[in-house]
């Protein structure tokens, strides 16, 4: 028997919580089975190594921002391929001629994914969105969404698949070795460790999340906030910190191949963002035990979870520290039983997946 040829895009050049949900599913699914191409932007992708040692395979595109045309052109050379399932996973309803040119091409299962539940960008990237709702709500495809939000908000009122964003939960588990040998290393023994993992982009809201920090140093100066992640705005961050005093008590990672140990670090998790679809960060730091305090513009959905606490953007960064400096009350201990309770264990996340696949 031939095996199943998908397609998965579109892969930026940097890492983030929906490419990571990408990588899990071709790391996950059995590969006797599924033969995985993955559409990128950037030849040097962050996963292209991994992609390419565990047989995937890489085809790269002009992205549309360059040429509309060369982004059609390419896109029509890769259909042409022959594939049994196009998966697109979006941010935003901006670009769907992924989409469109695999309906045309005749590809049997194509499936527009949701990670998102507001739209970035400029005023175009906008207009677009509005315009393409209801062509994904008219198209004959899969409608997959990481959260109910984030459904309505790509396609409206057409009707979708709620598909949690699974986690590893051997990989994310607490582990209190792991604990004590990554806080000997980063030298934050005696330290309340606050954490967050995220790029470093304005949707992330890491100068709130400054202000919250600097108002937990003031109640409690052995703190450290450990940053794992990196983006455009990193330098301006770094910046920022060092303008507001507390540089020498952020720690700033970049892109880590071992996220999961930093968590094991970490005390708390805290995540200011504007806005998310369901991230797959807080379900991870749920598994490894973490209290999690997020803003209330992230889908109440999260709350399934123990130990998860809201805070308002709209109200000074002292009420957030008041919550988050609550954590050194919490025992650590970890979660993976309210993971798999809540429906985000990675092996039913794949059984869920290879039936779409193969259009069961």
């Amino acid at each position: 028997m031939s095996k199943v040829k998908v397609l998965e895009g579109i892969l930026p050049k940097g890492t983030s919580g929906k490419i990571v949900y990408i990588m899990e599913l071709f790391r996950h699914m059995d590969p006797e089975k599924f033969d995985f191409t993955f559409l990128i932007e950037s030849k040097d992708s962050y996963f292209e190594k991994e992609i390419l040692a565990r047989g995937g395979h890489i085809r790269v595109i002009t992205p549309r921002r360059v040429s509309l045309a060369a982004h059609r052109r390419d896109l029509k050379k890769v259909f042409a391929e022959g594939y049994d399932v196009c998966h697109i996973h979006l941010s935003t309803a901006s670009n769907i001629e992924s989409i469109k040119l695999a309906k045309k091409a005749g590809v049997p299962v194509v499936i527009a994914h949701s990670h998102n539940c507001q739209a970035e960008g400029g005023i175009v990237a906008r207009t677009l969105h509005a315009i393409n709702v209801p062509i994904l709500g008219k198209l004959d495809i899969v409608r997959l969404t990481c959260a109910k939000p984030s459904g309505y908000y790509m396609f409206g009122k057409a009707p979708f698949i709620v598909m949690n964003n699974a986690v590893d939960l051997e990989r994310f588990a607490y582990r209190p070795e792991v604990r004590e040998k990554m806080r000997r290393e980063l030298q934050v023994e005696d330290q309340f460790v606050v954490g967050n993992v995220a790029r470093f982009m304005p949707v992330k809201n890491h100068p709130f999340l400054l202000k919250i920090f600097k108002e937990v140093l003031r109640k409690c100066p052995k703190s450290r906030l450990l940053l794992v992640g990196d983006g455009q705005e990193r330098a301006n961050i770094e910046a920022l910190a060092s303008e507001m005093g507390i540089r020498d008590k952020v720690i700033f990672t970049g892109n880590v191949p071992n996220p999961q140990d930093y968590m094991n670090a970490m005390d708390c998790m805290v995540m200011p963002s504007l806005f998310e679809g369901f991230p797959l960060t807080i379900v991870e730091g749920v598994n490894a035990g973490l209290p999690i305090y997020a803003a209330d513009t992230i889908t109440d959905e999260i709350a399934v979870f123990p130990h998860v606490s809201f805070f308002s953007l709209k109200k000074p960064p002292e009420e957030a520290a008041k919550l988050v400096l609550g954590a050194r009350e919490i025992p650590r201990q970890g979660q993976t039983q309210a993971v798999i309770d809540a429906g985000f264990r990675m092996e039913d996340g794949i059984r869920k997946m290879e039936n779409i696949y193969l259009g069961r």
